[in-house]
C-alpha cells in the first residue's frame, strides 16, 4: 500500500512539472574572462596549453664539465579559477660535455600550479611543481651510443610573465629552479623558457 501511494505521488509530481519543463528555457552561462584581457568578446575557457623553447644553466651538484643545456617544454591543464591553474608540465634539456658523444638529458614530468599575480594584459605569475625526473646519460661504445637511466623525484619553483598578444593567446617568458632529489646527491639547474600559451 505504501509503495502504491509513493508511486501515485511520483506520477502526480511528474505530471505537474512536465508541462513547466517543456516551456522552460535552458541555457548555459559562460563567464566572460574580463580579469585576463578586459575583452568583452573573450569568453572564459577552462582549458589551456602551451609550448616553449628553453636554455638551461647547470646548478649545484650537477658536476663539472657540463655546458649550458638546450631543450623545450610543454604543458596542458585547466583553469581552476581566475587566478589559479593546474597544469601537467613536461620539459626536457640536453647538457653537452667536452667529451665527444657524452651528454646528459633531463626529462621532467610535473603536475604544477600556476598562480597569476595580476589581472592585466601583462600578467606576472608564480609556478610551482613536483613530479618525476628521468636522468639519461649517453656515452659512446664500440657498438654505438648507449645510455643509463635514473628516475628520481623533482621539485621546481619559478617566476614568469605572460603578455596577451591576441585572442586567447599569450607569449610568456619564465625561469624555473628545478631540483632533482637523486639518492646519490641532489643536483639542480635553471631553465629559462620563451613560449606561447593558448587560453
Amino acid at each position: 500500500m505504501r509503495m502504491q501511494k509513493a508511486l501515485g505521488m511520483l506520477c502526480f509530481l511528474v505530471a505537474t512539472f512536465i508541462p513547466w519543463l517543456a516551456q522552460a528555457e535552458v541555457g548555459v552561462y559562460i563567464e566572460p574572462r574580463h580579469h585576463y584581457y578586459y575583452d568583452t568578446d573573450d569568453y572564459y575557457s577552462p582549458f589551456t596549453w602551451g609550448l616553449g623553447l628553453s636554455a638551461a644553466v647547470p646548478g649545484n651538484g650537477f658536476g663539472g664539465g657540463y655546458n649550458a643545456g638546450f631543450g623545450g617544454e610543454g604543458n596542458i591543464g585547466v583553469h581552476l579559477n581566475h587566478g589559479l591553474s593546474l597544469l601537467l608540465a613536461v620539459d626536457s634539456e640536453v647538457f653537452q660535455t667536452p667529451s665527444s658523444g657524452v651528454y646528459s638529458q633531463e626529462v621532467n614530468v610535473m603536475p604544477s600550479l600556476m598562480i597569476d599575480l595580476s589581472v592585466s594584459d601583462v600578467r606576472p605569475y608564480v609556478i610551482l611543481g613536483a613530479g618525476i625526473n628521468d636522468n639519461l646519460t649517453y656515452y659512446p661504445t664500440f657498438y654505438g651510443t648507449a645510455y643509463t637511466s635514473t628516475t628520481s623525484p623533482v621539485v621546481s619553483a619559478g617566476l614568469g610573465v605572460a603578455f596577451n598578444v591576441a585572442y586567447r593567446l599569450d607569449i610568456y617568458v619564465q625561469a624555473k629552479y628545478e631540483d632533482v632529489l637523486q639518492s646519490g646527491g641532489n643536483f639542480s639547474y635553471v631553465p629559462i623558457a620563451v613560449g606561447v600559451q593558448f587560453d
